[in-house]
């Protein structure tokens, strides 16, 4: 006796519901996953100037997200995990200033996923904001104002600078070997030397920023590749836009102008000539007439 196998034959199209059914179950261990992600985050206040922060930020969870109240806080800041440290009313109303002013007054280091918004943050003698070796950091709406440098990026990639006020340091914003980030809708107007500087940073975006009235250069690229340099602003400097030892970048539809008051003195300088050259050229013309109308005059006693 011969026992033929058993075949089940499935339909050539089989109902849409079961893809639906399928999907579902693929998509629920990832849900579980964000459900458990939120329900660990929590949201902290630091709740007027008594409160440290930094002690917040010492027993803060991953994801967790730190509100600053109102006020005048003077700490330095060191962040190594991911949360958001946002002010409660913006940078108008929460001022952070250095404990000590040699270091900076927010470090943000081996981390990723970093934000830091809505403060001001001033007089360090180092920088504002420095994030060393990080990745995926956001620092936007902040006011950085007196520090050697407003915003400083040390081997850091793939981080956005948008939306800050950067003014009054010695360089604005500074990428130090950082490459993949982007610089979006910053003013970083007048600083002492650099409104941007970029060394040995690649493949980063700059675009929509305003960089005018900085005593040197509005935007440095030293030894930088592949940046794209696109829709800036960069008035009223000694130089708007300056490419040194770097290859690749793409810059385009910038408004660039030098400071006028280092121009007018070589264009009164070259109107002179101009002036003088042309008055002597009449003079010349003048008393040549002369001279030959006396001797007509000669000519004819």
């Amino acid at each position: 006796m011969k026992f033929q196998p058993y075949r089940v034959s499935f339909p050539l199209n089989p109902p849409p519901f079961l893809f639906l059914v399928a999907a579902v179950l693929l998509c629920l261990p990832l849900a579980n996953t964000l459900l458990a992600a939120s329900a660990l985050a929590s949201e902290i206040s630091v709740s007027g100037v008594e409160t440290s922060i930094q002690d917040v930020i010492n027993t803060a969870s991953p994801g967790d997200i730190i509100v600053v109240d109102d006020g005048k806080y003077d700490e330095n800041l060191f962040i190594t995990k991911e949360i958001l440290l946002r002010s409660k009313n913006g940078s108008g109303a929460t001022l952070l200033f250095p404990k000590d002013p040699k270091h900076p007054v927010i470090s943000i280091m081996d981390a990723s996923g970093v934000k830091v918004t809505g403060f001001t943050i001033k007089n360090s003698a180092s920088s504002g904001v420095a994030v060393y070796r990080s990745r995926g950091v956001k620092i936007f709406d902040n006011r950085i104002t007196g520090h050697v440098n407003g915003l400083f990026l040390d081997n850091t990639n793939e981080s956005a600078i948008f939306e800050n006020v950067t003014t009054e340091n010695e360089k604005g914003v500074y990428l130090y070997f950082s490459n993949n980030n982007l610089i979006e809708k910053n003013k970083m107007d007048s600083n002492v030397n650099n409104g941007l500087l970029l060394h040995s940073s690649h493949k980063n975006i700059i675009k929509e920023n305003t960089a005018n009235s900085n005593y040197w250069n509005g935007i440095t690229l030293s030894s930088s590749n592949d940046n794209v340099v696109e829709a800036n602003e960069s008035l009223r400097n000694t130089y708007a836009i300056v490419v040194s030892e770097s290859t690749g970048n793409q810059i385009a539809d910038n408004k660039t102008m030098r400071r006028l008051y280092r121009i007018l003195p070589v264009i009164l300088v070259y109107v002179s000539i101009m002036v003088y050259l042309i008055e002597r050229r009449l003079f010349i013309l003048f008393y040549d007439i002369k001279n030959k109308e006396h001797g007509k005059l000669q000519g004819l006693r």
